[in-house]
């Protein structure tokens, strides 16, 4: 099941056991040769303070990258690296040209590695 919403795709997975994704729905951030989803989730942190409840919402971003029929969690640069090692040095050099970081900007460059690896 997929479904647009403000220019942004969405997709219903149910992957099955093992394959290290629960089911529910992920946004498509790029496809090609290998797809990048992000299951988005926001989290109420409640404390007490002077008598007075205090409410915040806590965002978590959990991405994955689909390649050959397979789910990648990506906690870091190097494991999308890793997946895209054929084309390795072509995307670093594509970061450093757009002048990305990925601890600054991670869901923009994990886009831009993607994008750059399924346009090669």
């Amino acid at each position: 099941m997929i479904f647009y919403f403000d220019g942004q795709i969405f997709v219903r997975l149910d992957p099955g056991p093992g394959n290290g994704l629960n089911p529910g729905f992920y946004q498509q951030l790029s496809a090609g040769k290998i797809t990048i989803i992000v299951a988005r989730e926001k989290k109420i942190e409640e404390k007490i303070v002077d008598l007075t409840l205090e409410r915040r919402f806590i965002s978590f971003n959990t991405y994955y990258a689909l390649k050959d029929g397979s789910y990648y969690l990506i906690k870091k640069q190097k494991t999308l690296l890793t997946l895209l090692k054929d084309q390795k040095q072509n995307v670093l050099k594509h970061l450093k040209k757009e002048k990305l970081k990925y601890k600054r900007e991670v869901e923009k460059t994990i886009v831009a590695m993607a994008e750059f690896y399924n346009h090669s």
